[in-house]
Formats: structure tokens, C-alpha cells, sequence
């Protein structure tokens, strides 16, 4: 092709591009219907396209919440959310569910509209909407509910724009007032305002701002001097950066609360007055009680069989503690039922430990949140879960009923380190829930192969797997067929680099108390290292091979400090017999490795004839915080690990 032609070609294809942008919505001025409200209209107009923030799907333009509070306690909330949807991965947004509680809140959709890129406006009928029942199957449950519905005509670059209002009235708690903003998240935002409008003779709200600085706020009393105005405005706001292992996105972003409550033990009285009416027992309980302590003398032993019928016998139905009425259904109706949420078994628990002699307490915590409740003013929302404690012999033991997998006196990892309102009549304390140690959570490998000339082996493993590690194993087995264990085996023994068809695997419950189990495999592996002509190369074999590829932290900056929540361990110790007349020309090094908050040990060691290799260590974390300034030694340790992990064990034959 001549030269000249290349020339045409190519300015026939920008004059080709110049005439698709001129028509594409995304490179014009977007069309903007007279018939909008202004403050959608200036959101449209000022709306960015994908280009300003590559790495998300959508972008709320608005995020507007105003909330009046009247003489009497009632609330009137009045919110509006409106997206632009830059690609397909945004069009879930289009599937909208506002829940509420139907026992002392009434929801309203005041209007639902998509805007097309050519301006087209497609309205939500109203005729369309569904109430939906967040468990419908379960009557107990029918006053959660929610108002769902099904945005039109959603295509790239629309935008979605909904108004909803919802109305609490101070049935259930009088004189509780209390709300949460967050203003920035995970996505971008362009606009996030809230509005308070309250009496002005209201002089115990309490408001508490969180990361806000540069926020707009404002002021100012109606003309009859009865309404207070306050208002708080932020953006544009880029996303939240999200990394591996950060903190939690409730404790970095731009976030307020309002408060009517003097403390936390308003919050506990008022819940005590809603379980003491309910944890009265019926004949059938007492009966069932009765048979459970048969034979059983100590108080660890009786609480221990109520605690373990009431988890495995009644039916846990999952519901947010803030959806579900937040008064907890009798005892006697949840043991007739045998189905329950989290309050529900609860109350149960306590009224059957109660018929044992056995004191026991409601716990409100959030699962999962670290962050201490006196870091925050007093509300419903810090709540999402309710445990019990328990006084057994003297001693305090916290207890889960809704967790299946949890021996007795052992909780969730999720409610670990968390502190709760454990509530009383007089209103309750709050305490932090222990977190384990390294050596209660992870596990502990032994494994033995025979290695032959050509690098396959004869594999047996064995297995102590503890804590969380543990239940979710257990878990897990329960469900699987025969087939479905080996496969589940063989990826968790690919960890050490090893694979092969696995001819036996059992799972052994070790002792309750140890809340723990036993995994025993058998298999052949084809290879387990590299054949190299006289030589045979094999790993360093270690359960954090895996680590290599992974490369934990390898970003060169961190915006957040890294939280480890709960401390963990994982041992091995794998003894590889060598091919007979094999000599050892390289043994992996023994490493001792310190990190911020962890420790790595590897020992390795050859037996006096020299036809065994045993190669034993251990990694530990720590629960803990790394500062963003001590980023790099997190990155050094992972780093020198990786290394480590990579040197190879170097046999030659004979």
C-alpha cells in the first residue's frame, strides 16, 4: 500500500470517529427535560460521564435525606436517591427494595422515573409497586415488609431517580429519636445534603460528626422561632478506596448521628421491659428441660445440653435485628414453633437455663464491628444481633444460639472482640466479648509421603483444624456427598503444592470442648515435584505456598491502615521420605521472619542416613492494627516469605 493511501485511510477513519462521538449521548450535552424539578436538572447538567471515574459502575448524583421531627416524637423522612448508570454491571440498581417496619412505620413512594440519554422520561407507575414480606414464609415475621419495584427503559447512561417518604411513629420506644447519614461510600457521589428540621424547644438531641472535615453546615431558626434548621452538605466525593484488609467502611467515611438517648442503658431498660413479659415457660418446656439435665450434676454440664438442644433443635430464620419488631416473641411460642431469630432463641435460652437454676442475660451487639459503642452516641442501629450470658459456676459464658457449628462456651469469630449491651433491669453494662487466641483459630498439618525416582508419591495426611476454620469445615462436610469430600480435600491439601487422586478422607469431631475437628486423607499424587533429568526438584512444601501467587499487600501505597480482627494460626510439619539411593544436594533454609503482627518459622531438618526431609513450620498472626507508615514492613515480611517459599529441596539419583 502506497503511502498516500495509508494518509487517506487514516483520516477517513477520524472523520469517521468525529461523526459516531457527535452521535453518541455520552460525548453530547445531555438533553434535559423542562418538565424536571431544578435540582434534578442541575444534577443532570452537571452529571460526569464514565472518563471521570473509570473504575466505577454508576455515580449518585443525589443522596438527599431531610427528616422533621415532630412535638410528639413522630418522624417524617423524606429521601431521594438518583443514580446515573454508566455500564451494565450498574442496572441491579434498577431492581429497588425499601424496607420498613409495618408494625410503627408507613412508607410512601412519592415518585419513581428513569431519564433516558435522549431525555425520555419513563415513569414507575404507582399501580406497579409490590410490598414484599422479608421472610413471608414465616408469619411470625409479617410486619417487616418492604415497597419494591422495577425501574423502566434502563440502558447505559441513564438515570435513575426515586423519592420515597417514611413515617415512625414513637410507638415503640416514646421519646427515641435517633438517625445515621453517610455521606460518602464505596462509589462516587456528587451531592450527599442531609436536612434536621426539630422544635427548638428540643434540648437533648445530641449530634456527632464523623470525618467531615470541609463539611458545609448551616443554621437557622423559623421566623415563629418554634423549628430549628440544621443542614449538612458534602461532594463531589470520589470513592472510597477499598483495600484487602481495611478498615471498615463505617469507620472511614463521612458519616453523622443524631441521638435523643442520655446513654446506652436507656436502650437496655427499654429491652428489658420487652423480653420480661416473654421468658415465661410452659408445662411442655419444663417437661423438656427436665429430661435434658437427666443424669447431668455440674452446671457446665446442664448448660451445655440446654445450650446445645436450643441451637440444633430450633430453626434459625435470619432477620437484621433492626427489621423484625424488636419486641422478641414468648418463649413458650418459639419452643412451640421451633423457629426463631436471633432475640427469639435467645429468650428461649434463657428461660430454659433459668428452669436449670442457670442466670443468663440478653447481649445486643453488632455483629462483626469492632468498633466499641462508646466511640458512638447511644441508638436502635449499633444493633443488629442479640446473644446471651451466662453466670455457670461462677464463671461468665457467652453463648450464640443461632450458631450451629459453635460448641458450648464458644462464639462466631463475628461476635469476637465486639462490644455488647448485656442488658438488666436497671439498664446493663458494656462488655467486650473475649476474642481467641492464635493457638484456639487455624490448624495443624501432618503430612507423610514416600517419593519415588520419577517424583510421584503416596500421600497420607492428617489434620487438626480448630476454631472457625473448624465449624466452617464442618459445615461444609455435612453437606457433601462422598465424591464432593474428596474433591473438597484435594483443594485444601493443593495448598502444599500437592495434588492427586485422593482414595480415602474421613472427618473425626475431637472433644467439644476443643471445638475442633479431625481430617485424615489418603491419596496418590502423580508428581509432586519437578523431574529434571538426575535430579529431582521439590518444594518447600508449606500449607502458605499459595502466598506466591496471592503476593498479599503488593500494592506499592496503602491509603489504610491494615486491621487484622481476630488472631489465627497454621502449622505443618511434612516428613518426606526420599527415592532409596537418592543423595540431598539442597535443603530449603530453616527462616525465623518477624513481622507488625506476624511470625514466621520454618525448620528443616535431614535425617542421619539422609533418606528423610522434614520440613516444619508455622505462621502466626496477631489481631492488631498496621499503621500506613509501617506499610513497608508488612510489605518486607510477605516479602521475604515469598522468598523463602520459593526456595526448592534438590535431590539427585542415583
Amino acid at each position: 500500500m502506497k503511502w498516500s493511501h495509508v494518509v487517506f485511510v487514516v483520516m477517513g477513519w477520524m472523520v469517521w470517529q468525529q461523526l459516531a462521538l457527535a452521535q453518541s449521548p455520552s460525548a453530547t450535552k445531555p438533553v434535559i427535560p423542562p418538565t424536571l424539578d431544578a435540582t434534578l436538572q442541575e444534577a443532570l447538567r452537571t452529571a460526569p460521564d464514565q472518563s471521570r471515574w473509570p473504575n466505577s459502575h454508576y455515580v449518585k448524583l443525589l443522596d438527599l435525606g431531610e427528616l422533621t421531627v415532630e412535638p410528639d416524637g413522630t418522624t417524617i423522612g423524606i429521601y431521594r436517591e438518583t443514580y446515573k448508570l454508566f455500564d451494565r454491571a450498574a442496572r441491579a440498581l434498577a431492581e429497588v427494595h425499601l424496607p420498613f417496619n409495618s408494625s410503627f412505620q408507613e412508607l410512601t413512594l412519592v415518585s419513581a422515573r428513569t431519564i433516558e440519554p435522549d431525555g425520555k422520561v419513563l415513569t414507575v407507575p404507582l399501580n406497579s409497586l409490590r410490598q414484599e414480606g422479608v421472610e413471608s414464609d414465616y408469619p411470625l415475621y409479617d410486619d417487616a415488609v418492604a415497597i419494591g419495584f422495577s425501574m423502566p427503559g434502563i440502558q447505559d447512561n441513564c438515570v435513575i431517580d426515586y423519592t420515597y417518604k417514611i413515617v415512625t411513629h414513637p410507638t415503640f420506644f416514646p421519646g427515641l429519636v435517633t438517625a445515621y447519614w453517610g455521606f460518602n461510600d464505596a462509589f462516587p457521589v456528587m451531592l450527599s445534603r442531609y436536612t434536621l428540621h426539630v422544635p427548638a424547644s428540643m434540648t437533648n438531641l445530641r449530634i456527632r460528626l464523623h470525618h467531615m472535615e470541609g463539611v458545609k453546615t448551616s443554621e437557622t431558626i423559623s421566623k415563629d422561632g418554634h423549628t430549628k434548621t440544621l443542614t449538612w452538605q458534602m461532594g463531589p466525593l470520589d470513592p472510597i478506596p477499598i483495600e484487602t484488609a481495611m478498615p471498615a467502611i463505617g469507620d472511614v467515611r463521612a458519616w453523622m448521628e443524631i441521638s435523643s438517648l442520655p446513654d446506652w442503658q436507656a436502650i437496655g431498660r427499654w429491652f428489658y421491659k420487652l423480653c420480661t413479659p416473654q421468658w415465661q415457660p410452659d408445662d411442655a418446656m419444663r417437661q423438656k428441660v427436665a429430661q435434658l439435665l437427666t443424669g447431668l450434676t455440674s452446671p457446665e454440664a446442664r448448660a451445655s445440653a440446654i445450650y446445645r438442644w436450643v441451637t440444633d433443635h430450633v430453626r434459625y430464620v435470619g432477620l437484621e435485628f433492626g427489621l423484625s419488631a424488636y419486641k422478641p416473641h414468648a418463649a413458650a411460642t418459639v419452643f412451640r414453633n421451633l423457629y426463631g431469630d436471633c432475640k427469639d432463641k435467645v429468650i428461649l435460652l434463657i428461660t430454659m437455663l433459668r428452669l436449670a437454676g442457670i442466670e443468663a442475660q440478653p447481649a445486643l451487639l453488632y455483629a462483626g464491628r469492632l468498633r466499641p459503642l462508646t466511640a458512638d452516641l447511644p441508638s436502635l442501629t449499633a444493633f443488629n444481633h442479640c446473644i446471651a450470658l451466662a453466670s455457670v459456676n461462677g464463671k461468665s459464658v457467652w453463648m450464640d444460639p443461632t450458631a450451629e457449628d459453635c460448641p458450648y462456651g464458644v462464639v462466631p469469630d463475628a461476635d469476637q472482640g465486639v462490644q455488647a449491651l448485656v442488658v438488666s433491669e436497671n439498664g446493663g453494662t458494656l462488655q467486650t466479648v473475649p476474642i481467641g487466641t492464635p493457638e484456639q483459630e487455624g490448624a495443624d498439618f501432618l503430612i507423610t509421603m514416600v517419593v519415588g525416582a520419577n517424583g510421584a508419591a503416596t500421600v497420607t495426611e492428617k489434620a487438626i483444624l480448630e476454631g472457625e476454620t473448624a465449624r466452617s469445615v464442618r459445615g461444609t462436610w455435612r453437606d457433601l456427598t462422598e465424591d464432593r469430600r474428596k474433591t473438597f480435600v484435594g483443594q485444601l491439601i493443593q495448598q502444599f503444592g500437592i495434588s492427586g487422586e485422593i482414595n480415602e478422607c474421613t472427618l473425626s469431631e475431637k472433644a467439644p470442648e476443643q471445638d475442633a475437628v479431625g481430617l485424615d486423607c489418603h491419596l496418590q499424587a502423580a508428581s509432586v515435584g519437578r523431574d529434571a533429568g538426575n535430579l529431582l526438584l521439590l518444594p518447600a512444601f508449606s500449607v502458605l505456598l499459595n502466598q506466591v501467587d496471592a503476593r498479599p499487600y503488593s500494592a506499592p501505597k496503602r491509603v489504610w491502615p491494615i486491621v487484622i480482627e481476630h488472631p489465627s494460626h497454621v502449622s505443618d510439619i511434612v516428613s518426606v521420605t526420599l527415592p532409596k539411593g537418592c543423595r540431598v544436594l539442597h535443603l530449603p533454609a530453616s527462616v525465623h521472619i518477624e513481622g507488625p503482627l506476624e511470625t514466621y518459622d520454618r525448620k528443616v531438618t535431614l535425617s542421619d542416613d539422609g533418606s528423610r526431609v522434614t520440613i516444619s513450620d508455622r505462621f502466626v498472626q496477631r489481631n492488631g492494627e498496621v499503621a500506613v507508615a509501617d506499610y513497608g514492613k508488612e510489605q518486607q515480611f510477605w516479602g521475604q516469605v515469598i522468598q523463602a517459599l520459593q526456595d526448592t529441596l534438590v535431590v539427585q539419583k542415583p
